[in-house]
């Protein structure tokens, strides 16, 4: 089987950096999803398509420093929320572009890595992880070595979510507030890591139409996360309170 891809060039930005692009979830009656943006002169835009013409929805003014990092909110009254980091401050726009959030962190170094559910900020620099709760220091984590990504799932219990870390000295870690809860080597420096959620979901809704006499797949409740080295490897890991799991 083969495929074959075509170009299409739909806007043009400044420079970007990894990590500043996002897709807003459809929503009731659409069948397009919009496209959000930062770039290097500190713009944020959310752009569309109508009639397979590009349609612009907002687009702010450049700012002093480059937006490193474009998420949305993962509370249900975020999906819709853009949150930003520009050096070390995380801003908040609603989907007209309007700023309703800005917080000054106490972080030295850039924010590379945003996560952002509710009032609760995880942000990760080059070598710090910082949580916030409310605008106010929670949890400091300094990582042995750089870490190039990071992704935020509840690991360890449900209700408490849990950052996982890749790092270039070869590991995902998985941290517990401020303290590394464990770490799984990997084959190469750890350049990415992706939580699947959706797995985890329709992994944890086989288990339950299980019959009571089967076994039960341990990895039901664990968390599903790729990860891709800097060789070009990419792997699977299922984690959990326990232990990592490894997949393919």
């Amino acid at each position: 089987m083969s495929l074959s891809f075509s170009r299409t060039d739909i806007t043009q930005t400044s420079q970007a950096e990894r990590g500043t692009m996002t897709v807003f979830p459809l929503t009731k009656g659409k069948r397009q999803q919009k496209l959000a943006l930062g770039d290097g002169d500190g713009v944020i835009q959310t752009i569309g398509m109508k009639n397979d013409e590009r349609v612009s929805v907002f687009k702010t003014n450049p700012g002093p420093t480059p937006v490193s990092s474009l998420v949305l909110g993962q509370a249900r009254t975020q999906t819709d929320k853009l949150f930003a980091s520009c050096g070390n401050v995380v801003k908040g726009v609603n989907k007209k572009g309007k700023e309703f959030f800005k917080f000054t962190t106490n972080l030295t170094e850039p924010i590379a890595k945003l996560h952002v559910d509710n009032v609760t900020i995880w942000a990760a620099g080059e070598y710090v992880i910082n949580q916030y709760v409310n605008c106010e220091d929670a949890y400091y984590y300094a990582a042995n070595d750089k870490v190039n990504d990071m992704a935020v799932a509840p690991v360890i219990i449900p209700d408490e979510k849990n950052p996982i870390l890749a790092c270039a000295d070869r590991f995902v870690r998985v941290l517990q507030g401020g303290e590394l809860y464990y770490e799984v080597a990997t084959p190469g420096a750890c350049t990415v890591v992706e939580h699947c959620a959706a797995n985890d979901a329709r992994r944890a809704k086989e288990a339950e139409a299980l019959d009571p006499g089967q076994p039960a797949d341990k990895r039901a409740k664990a968390r599903e996360v790729l990860y891709g080295t800097e060789q070009g490897v990419v792997g699977q890991l299922f984690l959990d309170g326990e232990k990592a799991r490894r997949g393919w």
